[in-house]
Order: structure tokens, then C-alpha cells, then sequence
């Protein structure tokens, strides 16, 4: 793998080195050990709870601890927004009145937006839009200097093949090929120094956490290396590759060793393989968690700063371990101070690469010029729209017809946390957030009655009967809270709760046309709805504009162009589900007994990977696969057969037929999005190096040979299947 060198990494940033790598190690040079060691710790911004306060020379009042602490150089970073005041300040004492002048970093969780929220990061997958990924990392990039921070969590690129696992909201779904383009664009878009302080991005969570057993979140992972390099790695390579500038390592165990301690994962493979040279930050508390009576891999807490920074975990946010046992371990000789030397260069010069030096403070008046709530919230509604995924649309319920009278009803239409999602502290910008404030600004005739809550009580039969009677179409709510999912928001099952299904009976008996728009942060198991409702949208949490978003596509002004990143279950029992499995022996197509199947139920997705519908129809024809100097070419002419214009998103698979291991079924390699009129047709070209067919086996990278076959097509399960040699 080729090495990411820091200058060429940061060109996303487009950062001028303030001072030189001399200047750094002079730097080095000049510092106590106290104050190296400061540098490998992240504190609380806000300070200890009810603790004194103090001023700055500006009259700004500081948590006095924090003050205290950055002014001895005891601290490299802070979390939490603390805002544009406090920020400044800090930086003030970092820079005047600490002995050695080393510039603060402040980082905080800005997911998918900050005070504008775009959709939950699942959502934002199900555009397939790079393009739609930097420019939600550029809000991002612009809106948090507002909240005092300069570096912000995210992307997280974790795959997940099981719903249950609530951080499946938080990342870009389960194909690494997809995940890793997004990723990467998210980092670009965050570093592009579109605000008025440069912000660093961290690549999330290192590694295999989306692999946890069950979708039990923190829970252990253990899997073969070759899923670990073929799956679960290649988005965090994109990620470097696009300059990400840190990498927060993992809560979980990967096959018996945290990754918080884990130098094969931090060292040989982030480091030697992959060419990472920004630094890493723990989760919080993440090192402390390795401890005896969890992890279980030191019996003191200075065994543990031994191993954690022996690993290469270069900060400790928030356990404490660092701050506490690292001097007197160096003083002991039982850490090196060319390691502490290591960690401090690496975090420094991520510091000089954005500019820090250079520029440490937050411009305000660049701040308030840039800060325009009204067009972001324009962006925002734009992107939830692309993100919707039309499941269903029996005989064109959707687009509403203009003047059709509509009965609202189900939970959290009004419901601001739903609609935004996992990680929205700080939303400030509501333009025509919830759905009433959309569907009313979009001229649309509605009643809203809510009938129902979520997952507990019975439904209001009466008063969901009243509002579908004075209507020509219903548009339900389903899913879930937008709480009820992300970090610590594990569940045992996924499927619809029994009081939603009550209703979609209540509503079916009613005679008018349902559509159940599904607001939730992971799929569900669906089958009552895919049966039963006459539309089915997925709108997932639409984001800070998303009642406005989906008030557009439900009008028709968008036409629905979203396709699934991740698969839907008919039952939680099929979980893990996901799309590229690798081929049994038994495999269902064979008719006999002895299936690798269920004998309840089916085997396959509800809903596949690749998987959404348009207000138009596409139609594929002369598909051909070729290769030549090294590139695998997959052709078709797709044409519009309908009659409104719409996207579509044109896929490209393979699969290797024989190989050193048993290889997927099917695996993304390519994919177009192509807009097209009614009765338009475009011959679609996608060209795949072949190089990228290999993959890792036997612990080495393996070219593609043999037998193959492939399909251009419109998701992952369907297409006239095309046959070549390599």
C-alpha cells in the first residue's frame, strides 16, 4: 500500500505548512516531559461540574480547571463545543501565557451537520452521490467553528451487516466500495477549509466495530482476516488516502485484543500498511476500558498507558491514564521517550498542517458572513430529498395528485428529534422542518392526527377512521424515534411494534389508498407494509428540512432517486443480512432438502441492496462485458419507459467464479447515476480497472482470475448475467 506522507495528505485542507518539521523538533526539543505528555491528552472542555470559574484578560469566563491546565501546558486538545468565546480564549492562554506556545484542538461529534442537520449518515448513503457527501462535509466544515470547535469526529466508515446494532445510522451501510467513496468525499468536504477555521476530520471507529456479535454495540468481534481486509478495512484506506488527519481505534475487541491496545491494527496495519501519518485519539475512555476487571488486558492502570501508547494510540480522551501515570512511567524507564517523542510529532503536525500556528483563532466576522442559515437549510432539504428510497408505489399512489385531500396521521410528524436523528445537539436551523410545516408549504390539503404513538398504547381506531374518511389518500407514519437509534441503541428485534401493525390493519379497513412513510435511523423488517400499504417510502431521519424534503418528493417537485445501502430484513431472525455473502455448498437455487435456507420463512432480502423505485420506469437492453488493457468494461442502453423524467442508478457487479477462497456472490464495483427524459435512452459505459478485482486471501492481495460474470443493472439482485475470462 502505497504511504500517505503528510504534506501530500493534507493538500484536501489546502493548509501551508506554518512551520517546518526542524521547527517541530526543535519544538520537541524545547519541552518537558510534563508538557509532551500534556499533549497526549484530551479533557472536558466544560471543566469539573460545579467547579470554579475564571476570566481571561477579555473578560470571558473559563472553567478555572481547563484554564489551569492549558496554561501549563497540561492538555493537547478539548471536547465539547465550548463555543466561539471560549474557544478563543483558551487558544489566547495556549498561546500567551503557556511556556511552550502549542495551539489547542476542540472536537466534538458533528455527525451530519451541526445547527443544520443533513440526514443521518445511513440516509445520506442511499444517494450514492459523492458530490452530496462533500458538500455536506463543507456545511459541516462551515457551520462548526460556530460551536468552538475546530476538528470534528466523523466520518464514521464502520460496515455493518446487522440492523440490530444502533450506530448503523451513523455510517454509509454495508458495501465497502460505496462506503469508502462516501467516506472519503465527507473527509474532503470537512478539510476544505471552508470556514472560518480549518477543521480536521477523524476517520471512525478503527476497526470492525459494525462487526459486533449479535449488533450488540461494544460487543466482541471475531472474524477471519480476510473478511477483516476485504470488508471491513478498505473504507478506512479511502479514507486515508483522502487525507483524513485522524483516526479515532475502536471500543470493541477485534479477534481477542482491543482495539484501543492493539498494535498489529494501530501500528502494522494503520501505520505500515495503510500509510496513516496524523495522529489517533481513543474513544471516550477507551484505554481506561481495557482495564482489569473489563477488558482484562493490564492489572493497573499503568500497565495500561504502557500498552495503549506501545500500540500507537497517540491521545487519551477523556480516562485519564495518560495525564495521570505517563510521567512517572517515563521517569521509572518503562516508557521510552522516543515513543512519547512519536506521539507528540505526530499530533503536532497535524496542529501546523491545518494552520495553527499560523492562524489559531476563530474569525468571527469571517463567521458571521459565511453563516447563512436560509441557504444551508436550501441545501439540507435538497440532499434529504435525493436521499428518500421509494419501496413501493402500487398503482401510482405517489406523487399525490394536486388538490388530493390527505389524512396525516401516525407519531412524530411534529417531532423534532425524530426527524433529525442520532447526534443533532446543536440544530438551530428548522426551516420547515417538520412534516406539517412542509406539506403546508407545499400547498397540500392535510389534516394531521396523530392516532398512534410509536411502540406502546392502542390506536385511536375512531379518530384515524374520522381523518381517512374525510380524505382521498392517507399518508402514515411507521418506524421509529430518531433516538432509538445510534450509539448504546442495540435491539433485540427490528421488526414493526404490534401497535403500528394495529394500525396498518385500522387503516387497510378504512378502503383509501395508505402510504406509509417510514421515518427510523436502521432498516426494519417491513412485511405488513411491503403487503399491505399501497406506497411505501423510506424517508429514514430527513434532517433539519426534511419535513420540507419529504413534502416534495411526496408532491412529485422530486422525483425519488435513492437506492438502499443496506439490505431489509422480512424477519430479525435472518440478521446478519447483507447482499455480497459468499456462496454455500448448498446454495438455495438447488432443489433438495438439505438447503442453506429457512424452513419459517425466506432466505432472501425484503428488500435488496441496490434496491429503489422511481414515478418513472427504466428498462436495460444490449448489456456487454468486455476486457482490454486492463480494464473490465460493462455496457448498456438504459431508457426512460415512463412518462415523468427521472434518475436512474446504473450498478455494476462481478463475481470471481473460482478463487484461493470462496468468494461473494455478488460485489459492487461500479455504479452511474443517469438522468434521463421520458423515452430517452443513454448508452451507459462504466469501465473498471481490473486491478481492482483483486482481493485478499491467504494473507496476500490475490488478482482476479479465471472464469467471471457480471451484471449491469439496477440493484443487487437482478440483471441479465454476462460471462468473461481473465
Amino acid at each position: 500500500m502505497r504511504k500517505i506522507v503528510m504534506v501530500a495528505a493534507l493538500a484536501s485542507c489546502g493548509a501551508a505548512m506554518a512551520i517546518t518539521d526542524a521547527e517541530i523538533e526543535a519544538l520537541i526539543g524545547k519541552m518537558t516531559v510534563e508538557e509532551k505528555v500534556g499533549q497526549l491528552v484530551q479533557l472536558a472542555s466544560a471543566g469539573k461540574a460545579d467547579g470554579p470559574l475564571s476570566e481571561d484578560a477579555t473578560g470571558v469566563a473559563l472553567p478555572a480547571d481547563v484554564a489551569e491546565t492549558v496554561r501549563k501546558g497540561g492538555v493537547g486538545s478539548l471536547i465539547g463545543a465550548c463555543g466561539v468565546a471560549n474557544f478563543n480564549a483558551f487558544q489566547r492562554i495556549a498561546m500567551n501565557e503557556a511556556r511552550v506556545k502549542i495551539p489547542l484542538m476542540v472536537g466534538h461529534d458533528m455527525i451530519h451537520g451541526v445547527m443544520t442537520q443533513a440526514p443521518i449518515p445511513l440516509a445520506l448513503s442511499c444517494a450514492w452521490d459523492e458530490k452530496l457527501w462533500y458538500d455536506c462535509g463543507r456545511l459541516i466544515a462551515v457551520e462548526t467553528p460556530a460551536k468552538g470547535c475546530n476538528w470534528t469526529f466523523a466520518p464514521m466508515v464502520d460496515m455493518c451487516r446487522d440492523s440490530r446494532w444502533g450506530r448503523i445510522a451513523e455510517g454509509p451501510g454495508q458495501d465497502p466500495y460505496l462506503g469508502g467513496k462516501m467516506g472519503a468525499a465527507l473527509v474532503k468536504g470537512i478539510q476544505s477549509r471552508a470556514g472560518a477555521l480549518p477543521v480536521a476530520a477523524c476517520l471512525k471507529h478503527f476497526a470492525a466495530y459494525g462487526g459486533a456479535e449479535a449488533g450488540r454495540d461494544y460487543n466482541t468481534v471475531e472474524m477471519s482476516e480476510s473478511t477483516f481486509r476485504n470488508v471491513y478495512l478498505p473504507p478506512f484506506e479511502d479514507g486515508v488516502r483522502a487525507g483524513a488527519l485522524t483516526v479515532m481505534p475502536a471500543f470493541n475487541t477485534l479477534n481477542g485484543v482491543p482495539c484501543s491496545v492493539n498494535k498489529w491494527l494501530l501500528t502494522d496495519i494503520l501505520r505500515g500498511h495503510l500509510g496513516f501519518e496524523g495522529f489517533t485519539i481513543s474513544d471516550w475512555e477507551g484505554v481506561k476500558e481495557c482495564e482489569f476487571d473489563r477488558h482484562g488486558m493490564a492489572e493497573t492502570h499503568a500497565g495500561l498507558a504502557v500498552l495503549a501508547l506501545a500500540a500507537g494510540m497517540d491521545q487519551d480522551m477523556m480516562s485519564g491514564l495518560y495525564q495521570r501515570e505517563l510521567v512517572q512511567l517515563i521517569q521509572d524507564g518503562k516508557v521510552p521517550m522516543s515513543e512519547i517523542d512519536r506521539s507528540v510529532r505526530n499530533i503536532l503536525k497535524v496542529k501546523n498542517a491545518l494552520g495553527l500556528w499560523e492562524n489559531p483563532y476563530i474569525d468571527e466576522a469571517k463567521l458571521a458572513s459565511q453563516i447563512d442559515l436560509a441557504a444551508h437549510a436550501r441545501l439540507a432539504r435538497a440532499i434529504a430529498a435525493k436521499c428518500c428510497v421509494l419501496l413501493k408505489n402500487d398503482n401510482s399512489v405517489l406523487p399525490l395528485e394536486k388538490g388530493a385531500r390527505v389524512a396525516l396521521v401516525g407519531p412524530g410528524a411534529e417531532d423534532c428529534d425524530s426527524i433529525s436523528g442520532t447526534w443533532s445537539a446543536y440544530i438551530e436551523n428548522r426551516f420547515e422542518m417538520t412534516l406539517p410545516e412542509g406539506l403546508r408549504g407545499a400547498g397540500v390539503d392535510f389534516t394531521y392526527t396523530p392516532c398512534y404513538d410509536w411502540k406502546k398504547g392502542s390506536v385511536d381506531s375512531d379518530a384515524l377512521a374520522a381523518a381517512a374518511a374525510k380524505a382521498d389518500v392517507v399518508v402514515a407514519i411507521f418506524g421509529q424515534r430518531g433516538t432509538e437509534s445510534g450509539e448504546g441503541w442495540s435491539v433485540l428485534d427490528v421488526a414493526l411494534p404490534k401497535v403500528q401493525v394495529e394500525a396498518l390493519d385500522a387503516l387497510k379497513a378504512t378502503g383509501k389508498p395508505v402510504v406509509a412513510l417510514l421515518m427510523n435511523g436502521r432498516p426494519l423488517a417491513i412485511p405488513e407494509l411491503a403487503e399491505k400499504a399501497d406506497a411505501v417510502l423510506e424517508a429514514w431521519c430527513p434532517g433539519t428540512s426534511g419535513g420540507g424534503a419529504i413534502a416534495d418528493v411526496l408532491t412529485g417537485k422530486v422525483n425519488p432517486e435513492g437506492r438502499l445501502t443496506t439490505e431489509f430484513p422480512v424477519a430479525t431472525g435472518q440478521l446478519p443480512l447483507y447482499y455480497n455473502r459468499l456462496r454455500t455448498g448448498r446454495p438455495t437455487e438447488v432443489s433438495a432438502q438439505y438447503l442453506s435456507c429457512y424452513r419459517d420463512g425466506p432466505f432472501r432480502a425484503l428488500y435488496p441492496f441496490g434496491y429503489g423505485l422511481s414515478y418513472t420506469t427504466f428498462a436495460y437492453a444490449n448489456e456487454k462485458a468486455t476486457v482490454a488493457d486492463g480494464t473490465l468494461t460493462l455496457e448498456a442502453d438504459v431508457t426512460n419507459t415512463g412518462r415523468v423524467a427521472g434518475v436512474e442508478t446504473v450498478q455494476a457487479y462481478t463475481r470471481q467464479m473460482v478463487g484461493v477462497e470462496s468468494r461473494p456472490v455478488r460485489e459492487l464495483r461500479a455504479w452511474r447515476k443517469v438522468p434521463l427524459a421520458p423515452g430517452e435512452t443513454q448508452h451507459v459505459v462504466l469501465n473498471i480497472p481490473v486491478a481492482q478485482l483483486s482481493y485478499w486471501a491467504k494473507d496476500r492481495l490475490v488478482p482476479a482470475a479465471g472464469p467471471m460474470r457480471a451484471w449491469i443493472t439496477s440493484d443487487s439482485v437482478s440483471g441479465k448475467t454476462l460471462e468473461f475470462r481473465l
